[in-house]
């Protein structure tokens, strides 16, 4: 797990792996787990797309029309391709961006820079101590 805090002292952690153990092929199936979370002091948002199609927002926040919790049931989109429809719909526009010379969804800058963020997670590892990325 890591913990970051940004710029503007908002604190985030990742917690990563890549553990599919009782899977079904194609890395796929009940044991496949995905989750995002953010929350905030006056509330927050999930979507546990590994076991339900929703979204959760709960919010005591001044001008929440409807203070509490609110959910949003969705109808995922099949598709065979790795990371499924989302995954799928990456490359479509990855491939796109390369024959029309438009923006690609995912500049090899912001590639480089995950992998400055991951150099210093595991220097932190290894000297316990905080390590300052700028940009």
């Amino acid at each position: 797990m890591v913990t970051m805090r940004f710029e503007s002292g908002v604190l985030g952690t990742v917690h990563a792996g890549y553990h599919l153990a009782g899977s079904a092929s194609g890395y796929a199936g009940g044991s496949y787990d995905a989750f995002l979370g953010l929350r905030g002091v006056d509330g927050y948002v999930t979507t546990p797309w590994a076991t339900h199609d929703s979204l959760e927002m709960y919010s005591e926040a001044d001008g929440w029309v409807s203070e509490g919790l609110r959910q949003t049931e969705y109808d995922k989109v099949d598709s065979l391709a790795y990371g499924g429809k989302a995954g799928e719909e990456f490359v479509l526009d990855f491939l796109e961006a390369c024959r029309t010379g438009s923006p690609i969804p995912a500049p090899i800058d912001a590639a480089v820079h995950v992998l400055d963020v991951i150099e210093a997670a595991l220097e932190s590892s290894v000297t316990g101590r905080t390590v300052t990325l700028v940009g």
